[in-house]
């Protein structure tokens, strides 16, 4: 029995674990813990950089938690990467400074850690960009079988080197009948990576089918393929042609920037 036991709980911990590390990426928040920001840009002088990461437990035990830094992407279809080399010219990792990399937060209480940058003058103009991951550290413990595992979130640190700007570019909208999801590509051929909230309504005519807001991370000298709906229920679109309208809205330079589109889908 206790074999049967101790084999249904090692199941259940790691396919507990498979499904938060896939989605981990996604959330400010998790097991107990609240990050912030999950997406920032620091401007520098001098070739310095500074930003501060606010970890918060909103528990009611002690947590302990350990920070790392890695570069990171998107893959084309929005996929976000984790990069093991340090390879990419924008990879700010070598560049960054925090400490300690390992913190025990106390019951409801919240940790700042500094984030400096420091660029060498030799560096090109440009951005330079990382993922902070902090990830929880903990035991799980039951009948006396003990099993460890974490609980990982992030945060996008981009530290720019000169007056960058993003710009946008949409490239074409459509719809996927094989996941009843609605798409819409964006190149960002600006220098600069920001996040921006896309406003969207898709229209048959004059019937409204569907509206929304995404907000996404969209790399500097990317393309990037969004899903509009994908909080939402998924669409049953009939043949016909269909008319996606809507905006992007981000801040650049402390000025809100607007791109409205109009694109014709035919389906």
């Amino acid at each position: 029995m206790w074999q049967k036991t101790r084999h249904q709980i090692l199941q259940f911990l790691l396919s507990s674990s498979i499904i938060l590390a896939n989605i981990w990426w996604s959330l400010p928040t998790q097991a107990g813990i609240l990050l912030k920001p999950i997406f920032l840009v620091v401007e520098t002088e001098r070739g310095q950089g500074n930003s501060i990461l606010s970890i918060n437990n909103t528990g009611a035990e002690p947590i302990r938690v350990r920070l790392s830094a890695a570069p990171f992407t998107y893959t084309k279809t929005g996929n976000f990467q984790r990069l093991t080399s340090s390879s990419q010219k924008s990879d700010l990792t070598p560049y960054l400074r925090f400490a300690p990399q390992e913190i025990t937060i106390g019951a409801h209480q919240q940790q700042k850690v500094r984030l400096v940058s420091l660029l060498p003058p030799s560096l090109p103009d440009g951005e330079y960009r990382t993922a902070i991951t902090v990830e929880n550290l903990q035991q799980t413990t039951q009948e006396g079988f003990s099993v460890g595992f974490s609980l990982r979130l992030v945060s996008l640190i981009n530290v720019h080197k000169g007056e960058l700007q993003s710009k946008f570019q949409i490239e074409r909208a459509f719809y996927q009948p094989d996941t009843d999801r609605l798409a819409l590509s964006i190149d960002n051929q600006g220098q600069a990576t920001a996040r921006p909230d896309i406003f969207w309504t898709l229209k048959q005519g004059d019937k409204k089918i569907a509206s929304g807001k995404t907000t996404a991370v969209l790399l500097a000298g990317h393309s990037r393929q969004l899903l509009l709906n994908q909080q939402q229920q998924p669409l049953k679109l009939k043949r016909g042609l269909y008319q996606l309208t809507g905006e992007i809205l981000w801040t650049q330079t402390s000025q809100q920037e607007r791109i409205p589109f109009e694109i014709q889908i035919p389906y």
